[in-house]
């Protein structure tokens, strides 16, 4: 058990990106025509995962397996992808790749294990996608992703950023970290808001830009923003999902308006489970909840 002096204020990490908690492998890769991306994340055995979906309109695969009281707690891989729908073609790949490392649940004896993958999507279809096959499209990038585990810090339009967008044409992807004491809590997001990021002060829904777009007579579900906070603390399912629900904060810090009927907003909280502590249950979940959403409202400032 490690003793956690929880009275101190927390820190940025060492990386600032969600590397800073030790074993999570990312890979990314993103096309010019159309201008989109996969990011992929395989997590340390052992590792478990919640979410909290507050936009109007999600894009995700396998987020009901992901609350309390389901068959496993396990989490093997998360996928963010852009291309709505089409694009939850990348869970597909790296559910594959999972089990070509012989990653994942094992059921029975001598059957093959399943890997418990859950993802997202952002609505970031344009022109460019017309005429080509985007199922092809994201498993694709998917592939390639999988091929660039494990190597560097992405930038804002690598990835699942390439083609994301807010109002006024910001946006992208962006990481973020916080530690305190040994405890580390990284992030990586993806902002497509219908919104603004970083907007100061009020903000008119008839006077901004808002992707230029007539609100009053525009389909909702053509945005969102999604991403994933991950932790080393050892926590519970049902902590992890109050850890999503506290980072929600950061978004709505950092992007205005937010969570709206156009947004399909979604975070995943996910513990590597490598760090044991004797702090009380819920103490655990705020620490990590508190530090989450501040690095979740770091990440999406650093795109203006």
């Amino acid at each position: 058990m490690n003793n956690i002096d929880w009275k101190q204020p927390h820190q940025l990490g060492p990386r600032n990106d969600i590397h800073d908690v030790e074993g999570i492998l990312t890979g990314h890769a993103q096309s010019q025509s159309p201008h989109s991306g996969a990011s992929l994340f395989v997590f340390p055995e052992g590792s478990i995962g919640a979410v909290d979906v507050r936009g109007g309109a999600p894009g995700s695969r396998e987020t009901e397996a992901l609350a309390p009281g389901h068959v496993t707690e396990r989490l093997d891989g998360l996928f963010l992808s852009g291309g709505s729908a089409h694009g939850l073609a990348a869970g597909s790949m790296l559910t594959q790749y999972l089990l070509n490392q012989d990653i994942g649940i094992k059921l029975r004896p001598h059957v093959p294990p399943v890997p418990i993958v859950a993802g997202a999507v952002i609505y970031d279809l344009t022109p460019e996608h017309l005429g080509h096959d985007l199922k092809q499209i994201y498993e694709g990038l998917a592939q390639e992703a999988c091929g660039k585990l494990g190597t560097n810090k992405a930038q804002h339009r690598d990835g699942a950023g390439a083609g994301a967008r807010d109002a006024l044409g910001k946006g992208g992807l962006a990481n973020a970290s916080y530690r305190l004491d040994d405890i580390h809590v990284g992030v990586l997001v993806v902002a497509n808001p219908v919104g603004q990021v970083g907007a100061q002060g009020p903000v008119s829904l008839g006077s901004t830009k808002l992707r230029d777009l007539n609100l009053s007579t525009t389909n909702a579900g053509a945005n969102t923003s999604i991403g994933v906070v991950a932790t080393n603390l050892k926590l519970t399912r049902l902590q992890l999902k109050r850890v999503a629900m506290m980072a929600h904060d950061g978004l709505a810090r950092a992007i205005r308006p937010v969570h709206t009927p156009h947004d399909g907003d979604l975070l995943f909280a996910v513990s590597t489970n490598q760090l044991g502590h004797d702090l009380p249950e819920a103490l655990a979940s705020m620490l990590v909840g508190n530090m989450a959403a501040d690095a979740v409202e770091s990440a999406l400032l650093s795109l203006g």
